[in-house]
């Protein structure tokens, strides 16, 4: 019993141990390019000029000849969120984010190129760095945050997506790739309190009450550098 109890141990290590010196490490880099779209009660409006670029970073543990593997992505860069509605101008809130995201890839190989469905769960950080009007928008005073009322900065995120590379099915150690990406945050009710004021002409203010809830869309699209570390 003791015997054949080892014995199994033995072949499962062996069989693990092949397995994980095929396995590779890769990391990625590159530029991600979004539209956050967020509706509101306060904000009707499409186009406030939500546009945001930023950075991209990934690690992923993908072994050969497989059709799943894990990975983990971040992002960081500016964004800009429309808030309030002010006359014919709208309050904008822009913010640093830093977003993480664990996704399973799931591998199509094509005849000369490479697919990947991927979907995941994560979060975001929303660091607020100012408010005013964005650039699509008439200007009409000055519009500043009075208070702020239960703001939170972490919020969960879900994604799905995809990728193409041509590199990966060549067998290259480098490749670029260019992907498509929707994510979806919640920003939950009962938070995110802003008191908000407009300076208008003649010494009139006008004051506002809103809050950062609800949906937010985020489609955006990247192109990243992929690097392959092979285990020995």
């Amino acid at each position: 019993m003791i015997m054949s109890l080892r014995r199994s141990i033995s072949i499962l290590w062996f069989l693990f141990c092949c397995y994980y010196s095929k396995a590779q490490i890769e990391l990625s880099a590159g530029l991600d390019f979004s539209y956050p779209q967020l509706w509101t009660s306060s904000n009707t409006m499409i186009n406030a000029g939500q546009f945001s670029a930023g950075l991209r970073a990934g690690l992923a543990w993908n072994p050969e000849d497989i059709l799943f593997y894990p990975s983990l992505n971040l992002s960081y860069g500016r964004a800009r969120l429309p808030l309030q509605e002010a006359g014919k101008s709208v309050a904008a809130i822009n913010f640093n984010y830093l977003a993480a995201m664990l996704n399973e890839n799931y591998v199509v190989t094509l005849s000369r190129s490479q697919l990947l469905l991927y979907a995941g769960i994560g979060g975001a950080y929303l660091n607020k760095k100012s408010v005013g009007p964005p650039g699509t928008t008439r200007h009409e005073g000055e519009i500043a945050i009075d208070s702020t009322q239960r703001v939170s900065k972490l919020f969960p995120e879900m994604n799905i997506g995809l990728e193409y590379s041509r590199g990966e099915l060549a067998g290259k150690n480098l490749y670029l790739a260019v992907g498509l990406n929707l994510r979806y945050t919640f920003l939950s009710p009962g938070r995110n309190a802003y008191f908000l004021r407009q300076a208008g002409q003649g010494n009139t203010f006008y004051y506002y009450q809103s809050s950062l809830t609800g949906n937010l869309i985020t489609p955006n699209v990247y192109v990243s550098l992929h690097y392959k570390i092979h285990r020995k």
